[in-house]
This record gives structure tokens, sequence and C-alpha cells, in this order.
């Protein structure tokens, strides 16, 4: 229930608040009056955005973001629920007859991202001052959108996560931290990005799993950062029937961004992972084709290739994949073809995936489409 509060002259002229966004300001103000007496609200952006922004376009889960960078928010948790609390609210409200605390558990405060290490990830991600860009989840794909405005950096759809959980010794930096989406970032808990990936990808798939230390050979941004992934790595020890060949060794963590330029390692990274009992990807031409087409998306995006690779492989989201994705992955294949075999038919959404017979080789540019 939403209750009286009140505004103190000072707020229009607080050093902190003068620098925020007049959407922030507001929104500000709003939450004061949607808060319970303890001042915690639900983590609900949507429903904020109900209460205080009915009739307006405003990116609210944006400017929770800013509000959170200026430090006049802090999210954690009381158990499973997520919320947001207003550090010295009640130093700032005089609260009548106030009601009983909503929840019993212990609050577990989040660590907010300093400004300047946001300000380094922007960079990170070719964000300039004053400008947007839109950034992808790490570990599933799930599109968001990364602000730099005035002195706030701050993200929409996505969250600020660690590459390697603190409670793992990872750090507070531009070079541990990438985006991810709520459901991904709150659901690791204390598994790195890595281990969380390979969570997805189904139990039976033993392609997909990685044998050589449970390590990611080029971590993040190819800076060599290891990852120490135990649970990929025992369930590895499981037995295996005796004609199943073994899987390459690393699977997807193995690969490199330089790999997924390569069509000849691309390919051999493919025919390694279709011999498998239940391979995550088929033998035929087609598959073939889906996974140099993959590659091109994964590199056409640019930031985290690998993991946008593997989401889109493991996850088999062909709708991601374009006809100018096809039309490289073909011409690509063509060129790695020396034996003059035709390409492969075009995959995708539109074309349901089905390889359709040709009658001998073509030309590059009947491929591409400057023929007919």
């Amino acid at each position: 229930m939403a209750r009286i509060r009140t505004i103190k002259p000072e707020y229009w002229t607080d050093e902190k608040i003068v620098q925020l966004p007049f959407e922030a300001r507001l929104l500000f103000i709003g939450l004061w009056n949607f808060c319970d007496d303890q001042g915690f609200i639900e983590d609900e952006p949507m429903r904020i955005k109900l209460q205080i922004f009915p009739a307006d376009t405003i990116d609210v889960e944006f400017f929770l973001d800013v509000l959170v960078s200026a430090e006049l928010l802090v999210r954690g948790s009381f158990g499973d629920v997520h919320v947001i609390q207003i550090p010295h609210f009640l130093k700032h409200q005089k609260v009548s007859h106030p009601a009983s605390p909503r929840w019993d558990d212990c609050f577990h405060k989040k660590a907010s991202i300093p400004r300047a290490v946001r300000r380094a990830v922007a960079l990170k991600y070719d964000c300039p001052v004053g400008k947007s860009r839109e950034v992808q989840c790490y570990t599933c794909g799930s599109p968001g959108m990364i602000y730099w405005t005035q002195s706030w950096v701050g993200t929409s759809g996505l969250e600020f996560s660690h590459l390697i959980p603190e409670s793992s010794g990872g750090q507070t930096n531009a070079e541990n931290i990438v985006f991810c989406c709520k459901f991904c970032n709150r659901s690791m808990h204390t598994r790195n990005a890595v281990a969380h990936i390979e969570l997805r990808i189904p139990e039976d798939s033993g392609a997909l799993r990685p044998e050589r230390n449970g390590t990611e050979r080029k971590g993040i941004e190819g800076k060599g950062i290891e990852i120490k992934n135990t649970a990929a790595r025992a369930s590895n020890n499981r037995a295996r029937a005796d004609d199943e060949p073994e899987p390459r060794a690393g699977a997807f963590t193995s690969l490199s961004e330089a790999d997924l330029r390569d069509t000849s390692r691309l390919v051999d990274w493919w025919s390694s992972q279709a011999k498998h009992r239940k391979p995550v990807i088929g033998s035929s031409e087609a598959d073939r084709i889906r996974v140099v087409a993959a590659a091109e998306l994964a590199l056409a995006k640019g930031k985290n290739p690998v993991a946008l690779f593997a989401s889109t492989i493991a996850g088999k989201h062909w709708e991601r994949i374009t006809q100018r994705h096809e039309d490289a992955a073909t011409v690509r294949l063509r060129e790695f073809d020396r034996d003059g075999r035709p390409p492969p038919a075009r995959v995708g959404k539109r074309h349901g995936g089905a390889a359709a017979p040709t009658d001998g080789p073509r030309s590059i540019g009947a491929i591409i489409g400057l023929e007919t």
C-alpha cells in the first residue's frame, strides 16, 4: 500500500541529486511512496513502472541501476525474494505507527559496482561517454543495453555480473565483469559463467563436457584468466560406452575466437563433436553450415564470441542466424572444400533447416546472390 512521505527542501539542491537525470530524481521520490515502512521494495522494475510512471515511456530498469550506481539504492535479498533498499530511509522519514517488517530473514546486501569500474566496463564494451550500445548476456545471448549518460553508467535488460564469483576470489574490476540477464545472473549462485553455460547443456551430451582441467583457455577478452570448473570435470568421469569415441578435449571451452575465424579448425571441431553418441550438433552438411553460420553470427557481435557461439549451438537457436550469416558461411565452406563439392543448402528459421539437393557446383557469385 502506498504511503504519504515528505520531501525536504534541501533535496532539490543536494550535490548528488542534481547530477542525476530528472527521471531518476522523480523515480527516487516515487519509491518512497511505494516502499514499506522500513525502506524496502521488491525488485520488480515492471511493477515499479506501473506504479510510478503508468503513462510514460521511461526505462525504469535503467534509472534504477543509475540510482544504485549513485549509492542511493542498494540491491539485495531476503532469502529468495530480491528487494531494493533505500539507505537511511528512516533518517529522513518520520513514520507514525510503522507496519511490522514484511520479511523475517536477514537482509543480504549485494555489493554494488563502483562508478569507476562501471566506466571501465563501458569502455571495454566500446560504449563512449554520452552514448549507448547494444550488448548481450554472456551466458545465453539475451539482448540488453548499456548507457553512459552524464556521469552515470547503467544497464537495461542486463545486470553487471562477475565472471569469476567473489566467493571464489574474483575481483570487482573491468576484466572480471560481464553482462548477464537477470535470470542467468541470479541463477549462477557461486558458479562461474562458463560452468553456468555448461549446466544449460543437456546432461546426455558428453561432447560438451570439458576435460582439460576445467579451465577456460582464453578467459575474459582473451586476457588468459583461467576458470576452475570442478563440476564439469567431475561429469567427465562418468562411464562411457566402449564404442563411444572420446570427446575432443575442452569442447566449447577449448574454443577461442581464432578457432571461430579458422574454417579448418571449426570444421575439425564440428567433425569431432558429431561423432558422439548423442551429439549436440548433427553430422549432415546442413549441420556443418549451421556451425559456420553460428560462428559468423558470434564474430559479427564482437564481444564474447565463444560464449554466444556456445549458447547458439547448445540451445539450437537457429532463429538467430540471418541470411547474411548463412551466405558468409557458405562462401567460407566453398573455399574450404577443395574438391569442388556443391555447398550445402541454406539453413535457418526461414528454410526450416532442411538441405536441398543441388545439380552441381555453383560459382561464388551464384552462392551469394550475384548470379541467378
